[in-house]
């Protein structure tokens, strides 16, 4: 018969026995936890890319919407706080997760961005695009990003013919129809003159017409040139250009690019009000989407203290959105965001979303909680 296999105790050993088993199952779990928060720090200073397994736990979507003069997530009104990401097509995951992960919740994507543009000179996809563009959306709306999407600008390449204009734009609409979390842009400052892209408001009404025809619930805007809407005196609101992207064209949102003087954080404010005073006497109640505001250029340019003041006088104003403008997001095939930044440019996009929307972030958190693993390098 086998002996006893039970442990022997000599008196008083037991009770240290049980409680020495269970310090090292607490250390056990302790050292696991803190493995879990050294690679999470690892991965918001951006050193890497991520892979993405399934979610752990499936979520609503993000749906994006307007009340009055405010965006909605989810039926929720919510300040929307993005940066410029126009070569959306080398986007980086680890850049979209640290953004959110900062307060971020929108990117400004162009799709006719340089030499890695989505569309051809046709109006038709590039081999890859396709399925390239709906990768970003749906990692965006993974971390609770807001997409908006630039089809048109005024150096496109297929320049002013309308055939190829209206093919790129039925293209990028019956393409995303399904992805509530976008934003289009018909055209990139429109009114520009001295380009390719010579656009008129009945142009972009006709534009906007067909994205409706295929997607009725897109939210689409159209965005201008710094005295389109309002110039250099606040008083000078240019109310026929208002009446026609809002009566016109039919936009859902109002997207001016004000001037970028060196008064230009000081007078975010007056434009804004300015802008807004005037719908609210015509009974025109839309969001403003500061889309396009000042940047830096090598290393000068706007202080940290100018663009907290500008994004501040933006939100305290009745602004919809801000976009943090700069060229970190220009080119993103041999780098990432966070490492095109410049010190100053770093500071600002640390600690902006948490000073613009506070501690508890007015945004939506990332939709889809996921297990992740180190990948060194692009997916």
């Amino acid at each position: 018969m086998l002996k006893s296999m039970r442990t022997k105790f000599l008196p008083g050993e037991r009770m240290r026995y049980f409680q020495k088993q269970k310090f090292m199952e607490l250390d056990s779990i302790l050292r696991y936890f803190i493995l879990l928060l050294f690679l999470k720090m690892g991965f918001l200073a951006g050193g890497c890319d991520f892979n993405m397994n399934q979610p752990l736990m499936a979520q609503s979507n993000v749906v994006l919407g307007t009340s009055g003069e405010r965006f909605t997530i989810n039926g929720t009104p919510t300040f929307l706080l993005g940066v410029s990401y126009f070569d959306g097509r080398n986007y980086r995951e680890s850049d979209l997760v640290t953004l959110s992960a900062k307060g971020f919740n929108l990117i400004r994507v162009w799709l006719d961005w340089r030499e890695d543009s989505y569309l051809d000179e046709n109006g038709n996809w590039r081999s890859g695009a396709e399925q390239d563009l709906l990768r970003l959306v749906d990692f965006a709306h993974n971390q609770g990003l807001i997409v908006d999407i630039a089809i048109l600008d005024k150096d496109a390449a297929f320049g002013n013919n309308k055939s190829d204009r209206d093919l790129a734009v039925r293209n990028v609409a019956s393409l995303l129809k399904n992805k509530r979390n976008v934003l289009f842009d018909l055209a990139n400052e429109h009114d520009t003159s001295g380009f390719l892209l010579q656009f008129t408001h009945s142009d972009a009404a006709d534009l906007n017409a067909l994205v409706k025809r295929i997607d009725p619930d897109r939210l689409v805007t159209i965005s201008s040139t710094g005295c389109h809407l309002i110039c250099t005196d606040v008083n000078n609101v240019e109310t026929g250009n208002i009446k026609a992207e809002i009566d016109e064209v039919n936009v859902d949102v109002l997207t001016p690019h004000f001037l970028r003087g060196s008064d230009w954080a000081a007078k975010t404010g007056p434009r804004l009000a300015a802008i807004k005073n005037y719908l609210q006497s015509t009974n025109r109640n839309i969001p403003i989407y500061l889309q396009e505001e000042n940047r830096r250029n090598d290393n000068t340019g706007p202080t940290k203290d100018e663009f907290f003041e500008a994004a501040e006088n933006a939100v305290n104003l009745g602004a919809a959105a801000w976009i943090f403008h700069t060229a970190a997001g220009f080119t993103l095939k041999g780098s990432t965001f966070f490492d095109n930044l410049d010190p100053t440019e770093r500071l600002v996009v640390d600690e902006l979303g948490s000073r613009i929307l506070g501690s508890s972030a007015d945004r939506m958190p990332p939709t889809s909680p996921r297990n992740v693993k180190i990948v060194i390098g692009r997916n």
